[in-house]
């Protein structure tokens, strides 16, 4: 048997993305400003991690029946989907002559108010537990030449102002990707009005990347006439309203919005708890809980059994078939005597053809298949009812899988490449052979290997029993 062979990736052929709807070039980087100028923000490539992200960097390129909904009728129409407070306690705020700066004043304000008059000192969302610094003052800040950190895609992405807890910001008012709470955008003078909200836009796609928690995202898009309200909704797509500085519902909407952004509520998923970041670490992990149910004695069980340490290796497509992969940074979590090593999450159509979870089963049944990955987990969640008068007619699937290989593209000679492509393809040939199932999106992204020197999970386990042998260390040996 080979040392370095593949593991084939089961993925679904239907309800897939265009390839051109997270691509695009790259945007020049702009000189720092001495001051809030309302130049745009460039959305540049980072050095990405060649172990796992060198083919799968999503950068963003605009498509309108991809990105733009139905959007609000009207502010009730809006209030209604945050589903927050009236706020009869607080004072109308007026917006006069506003500016990017300006406005960032006048959001702190707000969202000052907003903690003092309705937010306890800690505030309990699921399981998630906002004590301090978590349940400090959600602060505004112009951060135009600030590049967020800790992003999975690597992108160096800097929206004009950025909204996040005050203890989540350093001392260069820099923060990380997954601790924003909003990501906003100041129209930049001598640009047009459909790039100016497709720059905010993007900032939603980038955040809901990052925010594997969020069921929405939110920003706004503020120029010297108004403000836009923007929401990024995971599987959809995004609806906004936009106002002038002058509406007199506008006070109320913005501390709707402000108010998400200390409680998601109804716009997060709370099996997810972002880990408290160390110093140095570029890559945030967080504890996913998962519910898992068992039979002990005849009698069905069900307990709740946290993941934690899942580092993101890979996120896709937030507006359509929304995807999040993770690897545990441990030896694994144990799910019913199985180790656990990966968790991934997708937003699929309902009542859809194929069901990555029961092919899987298929392909290990009655005899396991070395080189397809094993699935040791699985869980349908629904998406908020909130969401429910959007007919989205999605749900999201949460697979765990035991195995954890390199990305295809990061072996290291091209003898290594001959030999996973060779057991690849006698893989694929056995799955038609002897299962009759044929995987229709054989890619560099849904191959990856283990090296002899580091994950032997498959080679440790195969036994003469297995269906399939590999053959490529004979065939392709020195």
């Amino acid at each position: 048997m080979s040392t370095e062979h593949p593991i084939v990736a089961a993925q679904e052929p239907v309800d897939k993305s265009p390839p051109s709807t997270t691509m695009s070039t790259e945007h020049p980087i702009t000189p720092p400003p001495a001051q809030f100028s309302h130049q745009p923000s460039p959305i540049k490539q980072g050095p990405f991690d060649a172990e796992h992200r060198p083919e799968h960097v999503q950068r963003f390129r605009y498509q309108e029946e991809t990105h733009q909904k139905t959007d609000f009728t009207n502010a009730e129409e809006l209030f209604k989907f945050l589903g927050a407070p009236t706020f009869h306690g607080l004072s109308d705020e007026t917006f006069s002559d506003m500016d990017g700066s300006k406005f960032v004043v006048k959001a702190n304000s707000m969202s000052k108010s907003i903690k003092e008059e309705f937010l306890p000192s800690s505030l309990k969302f699921g399981a998630v537990d906002f004590k301090e610094p978590r349940s400090g003052l959600v602060v505004f800040k112009d951060t135009e030449t600030k590049v967020p950190r800790g992003h999975v895609a690597d992108i160096e992405c800097r929206p004009n102002i950025t909204a996040a807890f005050e203890g989540d910001f350093s001392g260069n008012d820099t923060t990380f990707w997954p601790s924003i709470r909003m990501a906003s955008e100041w129209a930049s003078k001598g640009t047009s009005r459909e790039d100016q909200k497709r720059k905010a836009i993007s900032y939603l796609h980038y955040l809901l990347l990052a925010r594997p928690d969020l069921y929405v995202a939110q920003g706004v898009l503020a120029s010297d006439d108004g403000i836009m309200f923007l929401v990024g909704i995971g599987g959809l797509g995004i609806r906004c309203l936009e106002l002038r500085w002058e509406d007199e519902k506008l006070s109320k909407l913005l501390y709707a919005f402000i108010y998400r952004a200390y409680d998601p509520g109804h716009f997060a998923d709370s099996s997810y708890k972002l880990d408290p970041i160390v110093a140095g670490d570029d890559r945030p992990t967080w504890t996913i809980t998962i519910e898992v149910e068992s039979q002990v004695g005849g009698v069905k069980t069900e307990r709740r059994v946290p993941c934690p340490n899942f580092v993101p290796l890979y996120a896709s497509s937030p507006f359509e078939t929304r995807t999040h992969v993770f690897a545990t940074k441990s030896e694994g979590v144990d799910v019913d005597g199985k180790k656990l090593t990966v968790l991934k999450d997708q937003v699929c159509r309902i009542r859809k053809r194929f069901d990555e979870h029961k092919i899987l089963d298929l392909v290990h049944q009655p005899k396991r298949v070395p080189g397809v990955v094993e699935a040791v987990y699985h869980q349908e969640i629904e998406l908020p009812s909130q969401l429910d008068d959007l007919e989205i007619g999605k749900t999201k699937h949460r697979h765990g899988l035991r195995q954890l290989g390199r990305p295809f593209a990061s072996i290291p000679t091209v003898k290594e490449m001959l030999k996973v492509a060779f057991d690849t393809v006698e893989v694929l040939r056995i799955l038609k052979a002897k299962r009759d199932i044929v995987h229709r999106d054989i890619s560099a992204g849904n191959v990856m290997y283990s090296p002899s020197s580091e994950d032997k999970q498959d080679l440790e386990t195969s036994t003469q029993e297995d269906e399939v042998l590999f053959f490529s260390e004979f065939f392709l040996s020195d």
